[in-house]
């Protein structure tokens, strides 16, 4: 089965594919499906690329012309695949390369039940480019890599053994969020967190060919998952604290009964009083809308 793809595409793509890539795992999942390709009519084939380092998957695509079964492609056989493409893509932006898979030859003591793998070939395309630049590699079977679970991961289908606790925190390892932010600053795309209620997972978009998982470090029992567990060490200008007294009487003076949540669970700390939350009462509502906001407050209040 092969495949013909434009260069410069399979360089991005490898290029992203590689940020969220492991050995451990398999490597990059490669394959062909037929599938909207953004705004174009009807299906298109489209070489798909799927890794995961167990803490973040990235899932990406473009189109190409042709099938390739399905392949779990070594690391460092990608990387060298990435170097051979961007010295051929030096030759203009309509190049192109082909990608053929066969059957590898069984090993010497091979395993029961165990697939031989696959022989992976790149060669620019023959029939508009006169050369023999061909790179030959191993590549694993797909039940190398864990398809299944990726494809729940994606899919926004994980569960967690227990009911994530509802918290204001999250907290994001380094080695989580790099793969994100390399991918999106080549994208120039922003990132796309989305919480999911069974999971601590989160369900990650950047563009519109690229989604992703990652996994955020778990709360340790006991740490703070409300708020900070340091205060600024910073002096608040002068007359801020009065100034803030000031525009509070003055709302409730305008009919607007000033509120705070759990007024004590601060009162061990040092900072100014936290920003209140006002609610408009009955006196407020007699108040012209003009005159609230004049002093800043909206005709439904501020919450």
């Amino acid at each position: 089965m092969t495949i013909t793809v434009a260069t410069s595409k399979l360089i991005d793509t490898l290029t992203d594919a590689l940020q969220t890539a492991d050995d451990i795992v398999g490597g990059i999942h490669f394959a062909t499906q037929r599938a909207p390709y953004k705004s174009e009519p009807g299906d298109t084939d489209l070489l798909v690329a799927t890794s995961t380092d167990r803490y973040t998957i990235g899932h990406t695509w473009i189109p190409v012309d042709g099938d390739l079964i399905p392949t779990v492609w070594p690391v460092e056989s990608a990387k060298t695949v990435l170097a051979i493409c961007k010295s051929l893509g030096r030759k203009g932006d309509e190049h192109t390369v082909d990608i053929d898979a066969t059957a590898a030859p069984p090993p010497e003591e091979p395993t029961e039940g165990e697939h031989p793998g696959w022989t992976v070939t790149l060669s620019e395309t023959p029939a508009l480019f006169d050369s023999d630049t061909e790179f030959q590699f191993h590549a694993h079977a797909e039940t190398r890599f864990p398809t299944a679970m990726v494809h729940r991961a994606l899919s926004g289908l994980l569960e967690s053994k227990e009911p994530p606790e509802p918290s204001l925190l999250t907290q994001w390892g380094a080695n989580v969020l790099a793969p994100l932010v390399a991918v999106a600053k080549r994208r120039k795309q922003p990132i796309r967190l989305f919480r999911q209620p069974l999971t601590e997972a989160h369900l990650v978009q950047i563009g519109d060919t690229w989604l992703g998982v990652a996994y955020p470090i778990k709360p340790l029992p006991g740490e703070a998952s409300e708020e900070p567990s340091v205060e600024p060490i910073l002096t608040p200008p002068a007359g801020a604290v009065d100034e803030l007294r000031e525009a509070i009487a003055e709302m409730k003076a305008s009919g607007v009964t000033v509120t705070v949540d759990n007024p004590r669970a601060r009162s061990r700390r040092r900072s100014p009083t936290p920003p209140p939350r006002l609610v408009p009462n009955e006196r407020a509502a007699a108040v012209p809308q003009e005159a609230r906001r004049d002093r800043g407050v909206a005709a439904t209040g501020m919450g």
